[in-house]
């Protein structure tokens, strides 16, 4: 993924995303499973990976 050729707005969803899933991974496996979802977000519209960052802070308890 390179990151520089997407638009700065995205580039910041995807290390928040990245973080998050780095965050709240406990295993290697988990750590492997995320890794493959933050390279798949170069596809992803910013509202699709809005939605996973929302998601993810609500199954980790950082709800609003």
């Amino acid at each position: 993924m390179n990151l520089s050729e997407l638009d700065c707005f995205k580039v910041t969803l995807i290390e928040k995303l990245s973080l998050l899933l780095f965050l709240n991974s406990s295993n290697v496996k988990e750590l492997k499973e995320n890794q493959n979802k933050i390279l798949l977000c170069e596809n992803l519209t910013k509202e699709k990976i809005i939605d996973l960052i929302e998601t993810e802070e609500y199954n980790n308890g950082f709800k609003n």
